[in-house]
């Protein structure tokens, strides 16, 4: 794999786990901790939410990831996608409005 894909897997699974995992399980529960899952990395607390590869899993369904914005799949998903506001500096750095985009390969 490229550096350049590796970066922009990185970046994505980095933002995936701000935005629609710990952001929305924070506004939620008060929590940002996640947990390893299969193939992927999930909330502990509500929502129940995954990463699963390409897709996002919730507890009505899976959402493709690739291509899509951050705030189009939580709107699928039924949650906000946004960072744990207020509760670390920096982050990711990914937008709610960025594109996913990530190397199918490095996910498989």
């Amino acid at each position: 794999m490229s550096g350049s894909a590796l970066a922009t897997t990185r970046r994505f699974l980095h933002g995936a786990a701000e935005l629609l995992l710990a952001g929305p399980q924070y506004r939620a529960s008060g929590r940002i901790e996640l947990r390893v899952a299969d193939r992927g990395f999930a909330t502990v607390a509500a929502p129940t939410l995954t990463i699963e590869g390409d897709e996002l899993l919730t507890d009505s369904g899976r959402i493709g990831l690739q291509g899509r914005t951050y705030t189009d799949v939580a709107a699928m998903a039924g949650i906000v996608a946004g960072g744990p506001a207020g509760v670390y500096d920096g982050g990711s750095r990914v937008r709610p409005d960025d594109v996913v985009a990530f190397d199918a390969v490095s996910l498989a």
